[in-house]
C-alpha cells in the first residue's frame, strides 16, 4: 500500500489544482444619483433645477420604489452649472402633497465630482441617457469649457450617452 502511494506520484498521476482570485467591478446604473426617501410607493417626485435666460433646465419626473425612495442623476444639473457658471439648485416636489420634499445645490465643485464619478463609471461600461438638450448642452461644454480636464471628463462620457426619450 505504502508502495503505491510512493509510486503514483512518480507515475505523474498526480493532479494539481490551482485556485485564481479574480475580482468583479459591479457598473452603477446611475451613478451620482439624488436619493430621495418618501413614506409612499409609487408616489411621482418631479427632480428639476431653474430655468436659463436660453430656456434649458433640466425635469424629471420619477417614482418612488418600494422602499419610498427615488433616484434621479444629477448629470444634467453638473452640466447645467459648468455651461452656465452658477451653482444650480435642484428641487424635489411632491405634487400630490403639493411641496418641495428635498433640494440640494449643485456648485462647480459638486459638478466636478460629479463628472469625475460619470467618468468612472462611463469607463466601466455604464450608459448616461440624457434627453435631447442634455445632449447638446453636453455637446455645448465640450466645445466652450476652457477647462481641459473637465473637457476630457466630458468627452468620455459622451461617448457613453444614450438619447432618452422625453416621454420616459
Amino acid at each position: 500500500m505504502i508502495l503505491l502511494a510512493m509510486a503514483l506520484p512518480l507515475a505523474g498521476c498526480t493532479t494539481t489544482v490551482t485556485h485564481e482570485r479574480t475580482d468583479t467591478v459591479e457598473v452603477q446604473a446611475k451613478p451620482t444619483t439624488r436619493e430621495v426617501d418618501q413614506p409612499l410607493t409609487q408616489q411621482v417626485l418631479v427632480f428639476s433645477t431653474p430655468k436659463e435666460a436660453d430656456g434649458f433646465f433640466f425635469e424629471r419626473r420619477i417614482l418612488t420604489d418600494a422602499e419610498g425612495r427615488a433616484h434621479a442623476t444629477l448629470l444634467p444639473a453638473a452640466l447645467q452649472c459648468l455651461v452656465y457658471g452658477h451653482a444650480v439648485m435642484v428641487s424635489v416636489y411632491a405634487p400630490d402633497q403639493d411641496k418641495e420634499v428635498s433640494r440640494e445645490s449643485v456648485t462647480p465643485d459638486r459638478a466636478m465630482e460629479i463628472l469625475q464619478e460619470w467618468q468612472v463609471q462611463t469607463r466601466l461600461g455604464a450608459t448616461a441617457h440624457l434627453r435631447g438638450a442634455e445632449i447638446a448642452l453636453l455637446d455645448r461644454a465640450i466645445e466652450s469649457l476652457a477647462d481641459t480636464e473637465a473637457v476630457t471628463k466630458l468627452r468620455d462620457i459622451r461617448t457613453r450617452v444614450e438619447l432618452q426619450p422625453d416621454w420616459e
